[in-house]
């Protein structure tokens, strides 16, 4: 969690005018004494309704900039997106520099992002949801997410009982635009969004077994991966999907989850990102 800094000056001035004499606060509704205690060798008093004010003001006013700062960083979150290459090669950088304060500026710079390889989305003028996702998808990927061919009902049923016939060497040649998400649940969600895409999409999850996505990558003609950023590695690591398969990375930023979080606060996504840029023409984008 972020470290949040209230702001306040909490500081105690213990001089006084008289050195032989204790500060007394004459009204009697604003201060209370222990009697038990009165003639006490510590002499201890009981807090005061002025000290019990003023520390609940001052615990208001630390919840008010908490908010802030939360409503702040929430805010950062969905504009992200929005964003031009260098603002969102910059947010990873920061990012990246808060985890490893102990790194030098040489040992820094190897692990940013060239902006460079980061494609700005900044014309894409509607909302960044779920409802829109395919359609982002094949305003960006014109060349490999073919529309939805127009059919009426009767030839669409047809159409769903043929086999698809795949291309020599298919596993091979294809390339894929690869979606990391936050969590399992949200991959799930962006794979039902995109069932009308031909073809559809492929849902990397934890739960599958290494054989079945396996099975799905070389068998189906879906060009589209949606993954967990832990998934895609350990398919990389098995050999199951190659670096140089993977020619664009869309990061799903803009969704939030319950707790505000998203897919910049999964501590894997920054290294994933990293290493599947890594193979030469590959590019990343905010969505």
């Amino acid at each position: 969690a972020d470290t949040l800094d209230d702001g306040l000056d909490y500081a105690v001035d213990f001089e006084s005018d008289n050195d032989d004499t204790n500060q007394v606060l004459s009204d009697e509704d604003d201060i209370a004494f222990d009697n038990e205690n009165e003639g006490s060798e510590d002499g201890r008093i009981v807090v005061s309704k002025i000290s019990k004010r003023k520390n609940k003001s001052e615990n208001n006013k630390f919840a008010m900039k908490k908010k802030q700062k939360l409503d702040q960083i929430v805010e950062q979150k969905v504009q992200l997106a929005k964003m031009d290459n260098s603002l969102i090669a910059d947010f990873i950088a920061s990012k990246i520099k808060a985890k490893n304060e102990n790194l030098s500026t040489i040992e820094l710079d190897e692990l940013y992002i060239n902006q460079n390889r980061i494609k700005a989305t900044t014309d894409w003028g509607k909302g960044r949801d779920e409802a829109n996702f395919m359609t982002y998808l094949r305003y960006y990927f014109k060349s490999i997410i073919p529309k939805e061919p127009k059919t009426n009902k009767k030839e669409s049923v047809k159409e769903e009982k043929k086999p698809v016939r795949l291309p020599e060497n298919h596993d091979k040649n294809k390339k894929f635009v690869v979606v990391l998400c936050q969590s399992a649940i949200r991959v799930c969600d962006l794979h039902r969004a995109t069932k009308k895409i031909p073809g559809g999409s492929l849902k990397l999850i934890n739960k599958n077994k290494l054989e079945a996505d396996e099975k799905l990558i070389k068998t189906t003609p879906s060009v589209l991966a949606i993954s967990t950023p832990g998934r895609i590695i350990k398919l990389i690591d098995n050999n199951v999907i190659t670096l140089e398969q993977i020619s664009d990375i869309v990061l799903d930023s803009s969704f939030l989850d319950s707790k505000k979080h998203n897919v910049w606060d999964l501590s894997e996504t920054i290294p994933t990102l990293k290493r599947l840029l890594s193979a030469e023409g590959s590019r990343a984008q905010v969505y």
